[in-house]
């Protein structure tokens, strides 16, 4: 991706964004590598860790959420490689983890022309509201909760 995609997103942002987009940039080549390393279930167990941890963490509200989520997704159309869903659905699992927010990486399945297209997604879990990611709903969910 260009130089100047960067100077299009950065100048709109406030500190603690600046904070998070660094963050955000740090994680993706992690996630990248953690997909490659780990399985699906291994993954989740992370993200609930995470979650775990953090808990008692200031509460996230859900529009803070969807402004993470905004973000990861920004960063990620910028990333070298190309971020699949699944790997922007880690970052942001991770990143909502850190304040306390439980999340679940959910998969799903779609039949288009004669060939199948998967998809992965984030949710939150109770106690939290319900909340969706990165989610398409023409994906059957493979996992139903």
């Amino acid at each position: 991706m260009a130089w100047w995609s960067w100077s299009i997103l950065l100048p709109r942002l406030s500190a603690r964004e600046y904070l998070l987009v660094g963050r955000t940039a740090i994680l993706f080549p992690l996630a990248l590598i953690a997909v490659r390393c780990c399985s699906l279930a291994r993954l989740s167990r992370m993200l609930q860790w995470r979650a775990r941890r953090a808990r008692g963490a200031e509460p996230v509200a859900a529009s803070h959420a969807e402004r993470v989520a905004q973000l990861v997704a920004a960063v990620g159309r910028r990333m070298p490689g190309h971020p699949s869903c699944l790997h922007h659905a880690l970052v942001l699992g991770w990143l909502l983890g850190g304040r306390g927010l439980e999340t679940a990486i959910r998969l799903g399945v779609v039949k288009r022309a004669r060939a199948l297209r998967a998809h992965a997604w984030l949710e939150t879990l109770p106690p939290a509201p319900s909340l969706r990611f990165f989610d398409d709903a023409e994906f059957v969910d493979l996992q139903p909760s």
